[in-house]
């Protein structure tokens, strides 16, 4: 297989849409959210500093011929860093959402989160030694996904940038930076990797990936297409000039020798499939505002490395929900199944993510949540989830793990969480307990010997032998 660059197939087009209203009552639980997060800075203030000043992410070194992803710790938000094997850089996300942190301490708690980012990106196994990205892909445009790039890349150049959504809705810093920063890819012959790409038509593409008819899968097709920013076009699926072409594969937009990354999901329009429950009644769906729209559509990434006859799989989800999965399952059940390495989908949400099916389809060896542990202004992840998870490790018969702690908090209904009797906990691999009173939605921490995790954790997927 030969090294190539950019999407395999399809035509470039996009689509414009109008931008939608915050609601009142959506505004209301912002300010009650972070009104509760400033109450629960204050109880854990001296200890969650120190905690959180000695998360520094260790980014392995960059050996070709291996793969490697670290995903950096930034509290409530994401940024993945991904190297092939050919030692091409991919980052995901890029931020966190400073708005999560009360005003009075935000300065120190953002600066710290701040330089865990940038010591991250700009380490040796990252971008210490270079200052070309070549990919960066924005999962959807929430703050918490995309605060950090225009700090963090300041200086580089980016020759692919992938987006779900209308770009317009990023931040103004981002949109700017990656305006600059986005330049075409070089090829060998001196002309550009991207034909479509220009000095005038930078290399930004929104991505899509979903059912033609949302409403009737069995009406409708699966369809991808990309779409370049600088070239508007009538509604989707409606021009003329535009071909729309089958997904079973995905939207291939990059490969090498040892390693091919595809976007599986992208657009997925909300609402596609109807809520289901998990084993606790609690209710999977994709949530009722704006902000889970956004959510729906997110990009969805898949990496595998090959090493000799193993293959080696990364799923990076951003904050996918019910119908993102459901998707997921009916087009790429195959691509999906027994991942190495799952960052877990909407920070551990409980009643928009982790759904039982698709836990049990990607089969994880290792699983991650990024979020912020007891200070998560939107206190993910949810009991109900991690549970899940760990019902799926005893089923599945996972072999233990060095012994570690996650947080866990209520549901989105605001009930406590019942801690696990000392018989639950022994079953799901709970070999500690203790609940943080000072939280008012209910948390405690868990040390588990199964295979879950939180942020930071970074980790070297193939060794280069294959």
């Amino acid at each position: 297989m030969s090294d190539s660059g950019g999407i395999e197939g399809g035509t470039v087009r996009e689509r414009e849409e109008p931008p939608k209203k915050k609601h009142k009552k959506d505004r209301t639980a912002d300010l009650e959210d972070r009104a509760e997060t400033m109450r629960v800075e204050l109880a854990h203030w001296a200890t969650d500093i120190a905690e959180l000043k000695k998360t520094a992410t260790t980014v392995p070194d960059i050996k070709l011929g291996s793969m490697t992803v670290t995903c950096v710790n930034v509290g409530q938000g994401d940024c993945t860093l991904v190297v092939t094997p050919s030692g091409r850089r991919f980052l995901i996300d890029c931020g966190f959402d400073p708005r999560s942190t009360s005003p009075g301490q935000a300065d120190k708690f953002n600066g710290i989160k701040n330089s865990l980012i940038d010591d991250a990106v700009r380490s040796a196994g990252f971008l210490k030694d270079t200052t070309v990205l070549h990919t960066l892909v924005l999962t959807h445009a929430d703050v918490d996904h995309n605060s950090r790039i225009a700090e963090a890349l300041d200086g580089c150049t980016i020759y692919h940038v992938y987006h779900s959504g209308i770009y317009g809705k990023y931040q103004q810093q981002t949109q700017k930076l990656v305006g600059k920063a986005a330049t075409p890819e070089p090829s060998t012959d001196g002309g550009t990797v991207d034909p479509n790409a220009t000095e005038e038509n930078p290399p930004i593409k929104q991505l899509v990936c979903r059912w033609t008819n949302k409403d009737n899968h069995k009406a409708g097709t699966q369809t991808a297409q990309i779409l370049l920013r600088n070239k508007p076009v009538a509604k989707y699926g409606t021009d003329a000039d535009s071909i729309d072409f089958p997904v079973t594969g995905g939207i291939r937009i990059w490969r090498e020798e040892k390693c091919t990354v595809t976007v599986l999901a992208a657009g997925v329009a909300p609402k596609s499939y109807t809520a289901v429950q998990d084993a606790e009644g609690v209710s999977i769906q994709d949530g009722s505002n704006a902000e889970n729209e956004k959510n729906t559509g997110s990009v969805v990434t898949l990496f595998q490395a090959f090493s000799g006859a193993d293959t080696k799989k990364v799923l990076i989800c951003g904050d996918t929900t019910r119908s993102t999965e459901q998707y997921l399952l009916d087009t790429h059940a195959d691509a999906i199944k027994d991942v190495d390495l799952l960052l877990v989908p909407h920070h551990g949400s409980a009643t928009t993510s982790s759904a039982p099916d698709f836990i049990a389809q990607v089969n994880p060896k290792n699983a991650v949540i990024s979020a912020g542990g007891r200070l998560s202004q939107y206190r993910h992840p949810r009991w109900a989830t991690v549970k899940r998870y760990l019902e799926h490790f005893v089923t599945a018969k996972t072999a233990p793990v060095a012994a570690h702690t996650v947080v866990c908090f209520a549901t989105e209904e605001e009930t406590r969480p019942r801690p696990p009797d000392e018989k639950e906990q022994k079953r799901l691999g709970i070999t500690a307990l203790k609940s943080v009173e000072a939280v008012k939605a209910g948390c405690f921490e868990i040390t588990i010997t199964y295979p879950l995790y939180m942020t930071p954790i970074g980790t070297l997927l193939t060794d280069g032998k294959g």
